[in-house]
């Protein structure tokens, strides 16, 4: 393969991944107190250990903007994990309450499809062809 082919895959390549990417942009903010009070913390990433981030088993509220999330009480994404869709938890249970230790968003939530409204289609009446009759041509004849 020549170096220009391979910088062509690499570069599709990447290029497919930020694709990947994006596509899981979703946000999730984590709450020390119920109602939404107290220190927080929001990511759109992944956070497999939330004790390097200073918020280990300290949740007691979430709001999830965008995406679904998977919210675990070990690090890792092991342990009681919740799946959470987009909304607002202003106390979660608990099985879940100061016990969150790792957090990732595992999906999208779909766009809910606009109404997209269109005239009905105009109906288009053209008359029939008419018939023209014209009598054969008279011959006039007129004496010398």
């Amino acid at each position: 393969m020549s170096n220009g082919m391979r910088h062509l895959h690499w570069l599709l390549g990447g290029m497919m991944a930020l694709v990947a990417t994006a596509a899981l942009a979703g946000e999730i903010t984590l709450y020390q107190h119920p109602g939404f009070q107290g220190r927080n913390i929001t990511t759109g990433d992944a956070v497999p250990n939330l004790a390097r981030a200073g918020f280990n088993d300290m949740a007691s509220s979430i709001v999830v903007r965008s995406g679904i999330w998977e919210v675990c009480t070990d690090a890792y994404f092991h342990g009681n994990c919740a799946t959470l869709m987009p909304g607002e938890y202003r106390r979660i249970d608990s099985t879940l309450n100061d016990r969150i230790s790792s957090a990732r968003q595992i999906g999208y939530e779909p766009v809910p499809p606009r109404a997209v409204v269109t005239s009905p289609p105009v109906a288009v009446v053209t008359p029939p062809p008419v018939a023209v009759v014209t009598s054969p041509p008279v011959a006039v004849v007129t004496p010398p």
